[in-house]
């Protein structure tokens, strides 16, 4: 276990992928919380992007991403010792994953 916080972090290349449309790729649920509220990554990088400091900081967020960046809507705990921490940065780790999937297999490879 890192010291700090615990934290998520993105699976990058840890599960085998497959090819599928872009409009279904994007559209997929990548994210439910407790409430069984469902993210697609579409909509966790349009509310980075336009709402939480990608293009401007909005006050009002989507409740829905409100609640899993800065709630731990998810609701990971992890024990250490006498104390109950929350996981945080759900938020964080599954942007990296996305950006981390849109990145092509050759990618700097010459041709």
């Amino acid at each position: 276990m890192e010291p700090g916080p615990p934290r998520y972090v993105p699976s990058l290349n840890t599960w085998p992928t497959q090819l599928v449309s872009f409009d279904r790729w994007w559209n997929r649920v990548i994210l439910a919380d407790l409430k069984r509220r469902e993210i697609s990554r579409c909509r966790l990088i349009l509310a980075v992007a336009n709402k939480d400091g990608g293009a401007h900081v909005d006050p009002e967020l989507d409740d829905i991403y409100a609640e899993l960046s800065r709630q731990n809507s998810m609701g990971q705990s992890h024990i250490r010792g006498d104390s109950q921490q929350p996981v945080l940065g759900v938020d964080h780790a599954s942007v990296r994953q996305v950006a981390h999937e849109l990145l092509p297999a050759e990618f700097g490879k010459a041709g």
